[in-house]
């Protein structure tokens, strides 16, 4: 499979544009493995190609948090109906039917701290603006086995006034929500419904009625009124192009984590009987360390106990102190 991913690098609280970033990018297979390349991004954008074994079902930049950068997420995996809020994310899912339950979905959700690209043309749905702070970008794994709502919460009150209050100028009852596949398409009215205790207060919900992968952001209709920002795409399109025709070194792993998702405990296999002498450090998607010991292996399998831990996302990181190789992986702990 020839993957093409573009690749583009917004402003946030930064004058300069930044070069030569140490990027990766995952691609899940069906099996929800990330398989994982490392670019050194130059510029303002770039385009990254890649031949792979598998039909990627999802692309994720920078899945485990290296870089600072201006995109808070969370991925869960989900399994039954109900609510599941993500926090990082703020949004929430409210999954009302499952097609299989012997399947699971994982769903991911970024929530973007930067304006939306603009209409792409200005006389599209004349009177409405795009809000001005952020957007959020739904992906996942199997999402066609759940059905249900997506929630996107506004407020521009006076306890979070720096990130709405700027857009939200005319009664509630004016918000719209938006929805378009990628940047390649124009932002679109989603199947949406506002629920608003008041038209006044500058606090409610906006629910998409579908559960589609794609960017979603709030807008408003401002008659008469003049957008002051524009999307900062380059002019001319992205020159760089970085190609990898071979699966990367951190494909070529040393280990085998299973079983992943896991309820209990964990198996590290390596590829050898050899005695190793290891750092194994767990962190969670927050960054908190809630495991971090060395230790001298003297077989081919260590079992990882997270018997204690809460359901979630994490990280382990396992270090080979005498080769010095380096290499982690996403677990969750359902």
């Amino acid at each position: 499979f020839d993957v093409r991913v573009f690749l583009r690098q917004r402003k946030h609280h930064s004058i300069n544009y930044y070069n030569h970033v140490p990027l990766e990018l995952a691609f899940y297979d069906a099996q929800m493995n990330p398989h994982i390349y490392t670019l050194d991004f130059i510029g303002r954008c770039m385009q990254f190609n890649v031949t792979l074994p598998f039909n990627p079902l999802m692309i994720v930049i920078d899945p485990n948090s290296k870089i600072s950068d201006a995109v808070t997420e969370e991925e869960k995996i989900i399994k039954v109906t109900g609510n599941t809020t993500f926090t990082q994310a703020k949004c929430k899912l409210i999954a009302k039917g499952i097609v299989s339950t012997s399947d699971s979905t994982l769903f991911r959700a970024e929530h973007h701290w930067v304006a939306p690209d603009r209409f792409k043309s200005a006389s599209f749905l004349p009177g409405y603006v795009l809000c001005d702070s952020r957007y959020w970008k739904i992906d996942g794994i199997n999402l066609s086995n759940i059905s249900g709502l997506l929630v996107f919460n506004y407020d521009a009150g006076v306890n979070n006034n720096f990130l709405d209050s700027a857009w939200i100028k005319n009664t509630e009852d004016s918000i719209r929500l938006f929805y378009r596949k990628d940047a390649t398409q124009e932002w679109q009215f989603a199947i949406d419904s506002l629920s608003a205790g008041s038209l006044v207060d500058k606090h409610g919900n906006m629910y998409a009625k579908e559960i589609n992968a794609g960017e979603y952001t709030f807008g408003i209709k401002r008659s008469g009124y003049i957008d002051p920002l524009i999307t900062d795409a380059p002019i001319g399109g992205c020159g760089i192009v970085t190609t990898f025709k071979e699966p990367s070194l951190q494909q070529n792993k040393w280990y085998v984590l299973y079983p992943n998702p896991t309820s209990s405990s964990m198996n590290i296999h390596f590829n050898d009987n050899m005695g190793r002498h290891l750092n194994i450090r767990l962190t969670d998607a927050l960054g908190r360390i809630w495991m971090a010991d060395e230790i001298d292996l003297q077989s081919d399998t260590f079992l990882l106990d997270l018997h204690l831990l809460p359901q979630g996302i994490y990280y382990v990181n396992i270090i080979d102190k005498k080769s010095g190789y380096i290499q982690g992986e996403k677990v969750v702990k359902e």
